[in-house]
């Protein structure tokens, strides 16, 4: 009997408490890669919900490394990385696509990235357009390495005035609108795809990262490899926070302490402190904006503005403190995560 042939394309789910939405994902799944050869693995991190139960029910198999739909169940959550890392170890397919639970694909999107991958030997890993269920563009597909200066651009908003002058953060919103790929440091964790072999040689997911940046660590490593492209002519609905929501304002919080951790492993006290009371300044400007204009959602996220930028500055400012008078004990606290 022939040997089953390799599949193309890796896809490795992470869920937790996903039952909500890993239907829509997966039906949308089926449509985007109807002629691309694949299988998917997905990681389930413990979730109390019914994630594992219906993913039985839609045929996934567990106990099996040759299943085109398998499942892995963690004891415990694991975390995003360390999740993704086992799905990784898993791969057959010379491509892996990262993908979370709560998008849905396009049905063109995931053929642009694997094409793109295929016709390009020196590029490591792209990413798509993201983008919410009305069709508005997220600002946290892709970007550029936290730094001085891309935390100042950012907290100034002079990317927005000229992106390839004054990269920031964040790529800005009207870059998304063309169909040029766009050279980044870093796609979003949310749907990153990249070459099994590079992946692997990089040593995978930083998996002292347990949620929140881990994605921008994961580049890092991987632009050891070659380069970074987002291309916007892929697009993915991202029903972003879904995972915030659930956490409440813990979630926002862990976006700002993601960056102080990848602050703390790159950077001396001075600029870690630094960056962070930049970021304290970007947020804050943003946070008035919304008190005097009552902005309720900011485009492209999920929670109401008030919140979200003030919860991200009064976090940013935490850090900053805690940078200045407990950098020995933080820097600590970090490495046992």
């Amino acid at each position: 009997m022939p040997a089953e042939p390799l599949p193309e394309l890796s896809i490795v789910i992470v869920t937790w408490n996903a039952a909500a939405f890993i239907g829509a994902c997966l039906d949308a799944l089926e449509t985007a890669t109807a002629s691309i050869p694949h299988e998917i693995i997905v990681v389930d991190n413990a979730s109390p919900d019914d994630t594992p139960t219906l993913l039985l029910q839609q045929g996934f198999q567990e106990g099996t490394t040759v299943a085109p739909l398998r499942l892995v169940r963690n004891a415990t959550n694991q975390g995003f990385a360390r999740a993704n890392n086992r799905g990784l170890a898993l791969a057959r397919a010379p491509f892996v696509l990262f993908l979370n639970p709560d998008t849905e694909p396009r049905p063109d999107s995931i053929r642009v990235l694997l094409d793109y991958l295929r016709a390009h030997p020196d590029v490591v890993a792209v990413g798509p357009k993201l983008v919410r269920p009305d069709g508005t563009i997220q600002g946290g597909a892709a970007g550029h390495d936290p730094s001085l200066r891309t935390l100042f651009n950012y907290a100034f908003a002079l990317y927005h005035l000229s992106p390839t002058r004054f990269p920031g953060l964040w790529l800005a919103r009207r870059q998304y609108r063309t169909d040029t790929p766009i050279h980044v440091d870093w796609v979003s964790g949310a749907a990153l795809m990249t070459r099994r072999e590079a992946a692997q040689r990089v040593g995978g997911w930083p998996e002292d990262r347990f949620l929140y940046i881990e994605d921008i660590a994961f580049c890092r490593r991987l632009r050891e490899e070659g380069k970074i492209v987002c291309l916007p002519q892929a697009e993915i609905v991202h029903h972003i926070g879904q995972s915030v929501h659930a956490q409440g304002n813990r979630g926002i919080e862990r976006n700002i302490l993601g960056l102080d951790q990848d602050y703390r492993s790159r950077y001396g006290r001075a600029k870690t402190l630094l960056l962070h009371l930049l970021g304290s300044v970007a947020f804050g400007l943003r946070w008035m904006v919304a008190v005097l204009l009552g902005t309720r959602v900011p485009r492209g996220h999920s929670a109401p503005a008030r919140l979200l930028w003030r919860t991200c500055t009064l976090t940013s400012l935490r850090c900053a403190w805690q940078t200045f008078t407990s950098w020995p004990e933080r820097n600590e606290e970090h490495t046992k995560q």
